[in-house]
């Protein structure tokens, strides 16, 4: 069994986040996008990536592809830090992330040191993030800093 399931899971990303946010990865590789459907398929081994798709995920996830097959017991994670394909935290991110763990701004803006009103600008993306500020953000939420930077499409509900 593969654990391209187990790291989604350790993103919190549904399926749809995951194929949206692995898509403009993609996308920057100059690959085509992929749908939720194509990655379920992948976590329950109905179909299996390609060799380079393989790699790909590997990259984006930051670990190595035997990891990933599950081939190799140990996680074998990557130091080098992660390119995130977005430079503003938007409502998509932060926002949902501050408010799914029921948090208002003040107690994000005490707990951090960071303004309220800087938060907000974030979260509204009408200011673009400083890097000192994402690492803030990310380790106070338990999050990888991508999940804040996420510009998938608005769910319907």
């Amino acid at each position: 069994m593969n654990r391209i399931k187990q790291l989604r899971a350790e993103k919190g990303f549904s399926l749809r986040d995951l194929a949206n946010d692995f898509s403009i990865f993609l996308v920057q590789h100059g690959k085509k996008p992929i749908t939720n459907v194509t990655i379920s398929r992948w976590e329950n081994e109905k179909n299996s990536p390609t060799a380079e798709m393989w790699g790909l995920l590997a990259d984006y996830f930051g670990v190595s592809v035997d990891y990933l097959k599950d081939d190799c017991p140990v996680s074998v994670r990557f130091a080098k830090p992660v390119w995130y394909c977005c430079t503003t935290v938007t409502p998509m991110g932060a926002k949902r992330v501050r408010e799914r763990r029921g948090l208002t701004l003040k107690q994000v803006s005490e707990a951090t040191g960071i303004p309220l009103s800087t938060i907000s600008q974030y979260e509204n993306g009408r200011r673009k993030t400083k890097r000192e500020v994402l690492e803030k953000l990310s380790n106070y939420y338990g999050v990888d800093p991508k999940i804040l930077l996420f510009r998938g499409r608005q769910e319907t509900r």
